[in-house]
């Protein structure tokens, strides 16, 4: 086989060129037309594209599309359906959006947004407190009167009054007048005996709510200490004179008196011990 060399041009080999389909006329006499593929002279000016001349020179020369007679009246039947199926009042009027002059896409979307949303949240109120917006914002709104409740109004009644009482009382206490404790004798009224108390204070001593005092109480030590003093009163021990819970300083003591206590509070000490003892071996 011999060598494959680059094929050689021949007369029936030509060159495809690039030609706008548009144009009318030889292409000889286009490639001599000096102005053909020139840059524009001004940038910002634009020429209209040829399909849109095309259209906008053929505008309403078109023959409509006629709607089909069953479509059309189901489109009204559903727009009627939407507005009328199980509704006490008339629907509002859709809002229609408008893109703004110098407004972009993004704040355009959401503008309609918040729009949509306000309109959602407007009827979940209206169907949930049974509020018309509508008249609201006419102004046409009735108030309903609340039903008094004649029990609550007599127990404020007797509140506020009760409160007013006691506020009266802490300002005469503050200036120190105590007329309006002062008893009204009527003419002729005698008394043949002073009043009496029925009832204890609360926190008096002997009742449940007293407050308790230092050595008033009941204890353990106590009841041990007052049983073997009894028991030892005839041996010499120091007889204790005083009341349970009577204070004696030691300062005021003889010497005597001081070493007797001293053996009188280890033995008690010791009694205790023996009594805590016996208390946690006894089974439970």
């Amino acid at each position: 086989m011999g060598k494959i060399g680059k094929p050689q041009k021949t007369r029936k080999h030509k060159k495809v060129l690039p030609f706008d389909s548009s144009l009318e006329g030889d292409r000889k006499s286009f490639r001599k037309d000096k102005t053909a593929d020139r840059p524009p002279k001004n940038e910002e000016e634009q020429e209209i594209p040829r399909k849109l001349k095309f259209f906008m020179d053929h505008k309403g020369s078109f023959p409509k599309k006629k709607l089909n007679r069953r479509k059309k009246l189901k489109q009204q039947s559903d727009i009627k359906e939407y507005a009328e199926k199980g509704m006490t009042k008339p629907m509002r009027p859709a809002p229609k959006f408008t893109q703004h002059r110098n407004e972009s896409d993004r704040k355009f979307m959401a503008r309609v947004d918040r729009e949509t949303q306000s309109v959602i949240l407007t009827s979940k109120l209206s169907d949930e407190f049974e509020v018309d917006f509508d008249e609201l914002e006419q102004g046409n709104v009735t108030k309903k009167k609340k039903q008094t409740n004649s029990a609550k109004l007599q127990r404020l009644k007797e509140k506020k009054t009760f409160k007013k009482e006691k506020k009266m009382e802490q300002q005469m206490e503050k200036k120190g007048d105590f007329s309006y404790l002062n008893d009204k004798v009527q003419f002729g009224e005698v008394a043949m005996a002073p009043p009496s108390l029925k009832a204890k204070p609360r926190k008096a001593p002997g009742s449940k709510d007293a407050v308790p005092r230092p050595g008033k109480k009941s204890l353990l030590l106590k009841a041990i200490i007052a049983e073997n003093t009894n028991q030892n009163s005839g041996k010499g021990v120091l007889s204790s004179t005083r009341e349970v819970g009577q204070i004696l300083k030691r300062k005021q003591m003889s010497l005597s008196q001081q070493h007797k206590m001293d053996n009188e509070r280890d033995r008690a000490i010791q009694l205790y011990r023996q009594l805590r003892d016996k208390q946690n071996k006894t089974p439970s």
